[in-house]
Protein backbone atom coordinates (compact mmCIF):
# COMPACT_ATOMS: atom_id res chain seq x y z
CA UNK A 1 0.00 0.00 0.00
CA UNK A 2 1.36 3.19 -0.91
CA UNK A 3 -0.39 6.41 -1.58
CA UNK A 4 1.31 6.87 -5.47
CA UNK A 5 -1.51 3.67 -6.25
CA UNK A 6 -4.03 6.28 -5.69
CA UNK A 7 -2.71 8.64 -7.93
CA UNK A 8 -2.14 6.21 -10.74
CA UNK A 9 -5.80 5.21 -10.43
CA UNK A 10 -6.11 8.61 -10.93
CA UNK A 11 -4.05 9.31 -13.92
CA UNK A 12 -5.13 5.94 -15.59
CA UNK A 13 -8.32 7.03 -15.35
CA UNK A 14 -7.88 10.23 -17.54
CA UNK A 15 -7.19 7.79 -20.44
CA UNK A 16 -9.13 4.46 -19.75
CA UNK A 17 -11.95 4.80 -17.65
CA UNK A 18 -12.82 4.54 -13.63
CA UNK A 19 -11.12 1.54 -12.14
CA UNK A 20 -13.49 -0.07 -9.90
CA UNK A 21 -12.21 0.18 -5.96
CA UNK A 22 -12.75 -0.51 -2.92
CA UNK A 23 -12.41 2.96 -0.59
CA UNK A 24 -10.23 1.45 2.15
CA UNK A 25 -8.32 -0.27 -0.89
CA UNK A 26 -7.28 3.03 -2.62
CA UNK A 27 -3.68 2.72 -1.55
CA UNK A 28 -3.67 -1.20 -2.52
CA UNK A 29 -2.04 -2.23 -6.15
CA UNK A 30 -4.85 -4.94 -6.79
CA UNK A 31 -5.68 -6.94 -9.61
CA UNK A 32 -7.62 -4.93 -11.18
CA UNK A 33 -5.22 -2.12 -11.32
CA UNK A 34 -2.45 -4.10 -12.61
CA UNK A 35 -4.72 -5.36 -15.09
CA UNK A 36 -5.20 -1.49 -16.42
CA UNK A 37 -1.23 -0.97 -16.31
CA UNK A 38 -1.03 -3.84 -18.04
CA UNK A 39 -3.70 -2.55 -20.76
CA UNK A 40 -1.75 0.64 -20.76
CA UNK A 41 1.43 -0.94 -21.42
CA UNK A 42 0.07 -2.94 -24.25
CA UNK A 43 -1.57 0.32 -25.91
CA UNK A 44 2.02 2.45 -25.80
CA UNK A 45 4.33 0.00 -27.18
CA UNK A 46 6.17 -1.28 -23.35
CA UNK A 47 6.74 -4.67 -22.17
CA UNK A 48 3.34 -5.79 -20.95
CA UNK A 49 4.51 -6.86 -17.55
CA UNK A 50 2.39 -4.55 -14.99
CA UNK A 51 5.57 -3.08 -13.74
CA UNK A 52 5.30 0.38 -13.28
CA UNK A 53 8.72 1.51 -13.94
CA UNK A 54 10.51 3.63 -15.49
CA UNK A 55 9.90 3.62 -19.20
CA UNK A 56 6.02 3.25 -17.89
CA UNK A 57 5.90 6.03 -15.84
CA UNK A 58 7.49 8.16 -18.54
CA UNK A 59 4.85 7.45 -20.70
CA UNK A 60 2.32 7.83 -17.86
CA UNK A 61 3.93 11.64 -17.69
CA UNK A 62 3.24 12.86 -21.37
CA UNK A 63 0.67 14.96 -21.31
CA UNK A 64 -2.44 14.08 -22.92
CA UNK A 65 -2.60 17.76 -24.65
CA UNK A 66 1.02 16.25 -26.11
CA UNK A 67 -0.58 12.93 -27.81
CA UNK A 68 -3.13 14.87 -29.15
CA UNK A 69 -0.29 17.20 -31.37
CA UNK A 70 1.67 14.35 -32.26
CA UNK A 71 -2.26 12.67 -33.33
CA UNK A 72 -2.69 15.69 -35.10
CA UNK A 73 0.70 15.68 -37.01
CA UNK A 74 0.16 12.19 -37.94
CA UNK A 75 -3.10 12.79 -39.56
CA UNK A 76 -1.57 15.61 -41.69
CA UNK A 77 1.15 13.57 -42.78
CA UNK A 78 -1.19 11.10 -43.65
CA UNK A 79 -2.87 13.75 -45.55
CA UNK A 80 -0.14 14.72 -47.95
CA UNK A 81 0.77 11.01 -48.50
CA UNK A 82 -2.12 10.94 -50.92
CA UNK A 83 -4.27 7.25 -51.72
CA UNK A 84 -1.29 4.92 -53.98
CA UNK A 85 0.92 3.60 -51.90
CA UNK A 86 2.30 1.30 -54.90
CA UNK A 87 2.40 -2.45 -55.17
CA UNK A 88 3.42 -3.35 -51.84
CA UNK A 89 3.26 -1.47 -48.41
CA UNK A 90 2.29 -2.40 -44.82
CA UNK A 91 -0.37 -0.90 -42.98
CA UNK A 92 -0.98 -0.87 -39.14
CA UNK A 93 -3.59 -0.88 -37.11
CA UNK A 94 -2.33 0.51 -33.91
CA UNK A 95 -5.98 0.59 -32.53
CA UNK A 96 -6.58 -2.92 -33.03
CA UNK A 97 -3.22 -4.09 -32.70
CA UNK A 98 -2.89 -5.68 -36.64
CA UNK A 99 -0.55 -5.14 -39.17
CA UNK A 100 -1.54 -6.17 -42.77
CA UNK A 101 0.78 -6.74 -45.95
CA UNK A 102 -0.42 -5.29 -48.83
CA UNK A 103 0.41 -6.61 -52.47
CA UNK A 104 -1.44 -5.75 -55.22
CA UNK A 105 -4.35 -4.29 -53.37
CA UNK A 106 -4.72 -7.80 -51.48
CA UNK A 107 -3.74 -8.92 -47.89
CA UNK A 108 -0.68 -10.88 -48.71
CA UNK A 109 -0.09 -11.68 -45.02
CA UNK A 110 -1.84 -10.58 -41.70
CA UNK A 111 -0.08 -10.38 -38.04
CA UNK A 112 -2.16 -9.61 -34.32
CA UNK A 113 0.24 -7.50 -32.46
CA UNK A 114 -0.74 -8.75 -29.41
Amino acid sequence: MHSDVSLLRKRLAITQGYIEFKPEDEYLFDQALLDQVIIFQQRNGLESDGVVGKLTIEALNIPVKDRIETIEANLERWRWIGDDLGNRYIRVNAADFELRVMENDTVAFKLRLL
